[in-house]
């Protein structure tokens, strides 16, 4: 699947610093995700995607993200449901 950083590129949004997110671990069930700097040297947080334990919901998405990084949670949301609902074809997704 297309990653985070290439849907960020693709639809021209800007982040500080160029922050990617790139895969660490990944199963059948679910999903992790770090963020971090273009090189990958430094690491700003993480996005967790499982599956719902709700039937209204296809995925449950949790992520936490460093002080360092200027950037407003709901900014993060805002990319994350956008990311999920083109790239993963998901159309109801919980994000904490």
């Amino acid at each position: 699947m297309q990653g985070f950083s290439k849907h960020i590129a693709k639809h021209n949004i800007s982040i500080p610093e160029n922050q990617t997110f790139n895969v660490l671990d990944i199963n059948q069930d679910a999903f992790a995700y770090s963020i971090t700097n273009e090189d990958t040297s430094r690491c700003f947080g993480s996005v967790y995607i499982d599956p719902s334990r709700d039937e209204s919901f296809e995925c449950e998405v949790y992520f936490w993200i460093c002080k360092t990084l200027e950037i407003e949670r709901a900014h993060i949301q805002n990319l994350l449901s956008d990311w999920l609902r083109h790239t993963w074809r998901f159309k109801q997704c919980k994000i904490y």
